[in-house]
């Protein structure tokens, strides 16, 4: 049986948003050194927000799926 889920796109941006949390993980941890309190404090707002966002694209995924 082919599964399709590959090119749902809600998965696709699940995807995108997933990446872009490692993204700012690891520039927080290569210059966490140089970076002042406000400025972890935005990019932890930044992640929070992009961690969100692919919940509720997996959600619509798991949505759609159910509809099936």
């Amino acid at each position: 049986m082919k599964n399709n889920t590959t090119s749902h796109p809600n998965l696709i941006s699940a995807m995108e948003f997933t990446n872009n949390v490692c993204a700012l993980l690891v520039a927080i941890e290569l210059s966490a050194e140089q970076l002042d309190a406000d400025t972890i404090k935005d990019a932890s707002n930044g992640i929070r927000y992009l961690a969100s966002r692919a919940y509720e694209e997996l959600e619509h995924v798991k949505n759609a799926e159910a509809g099936k």
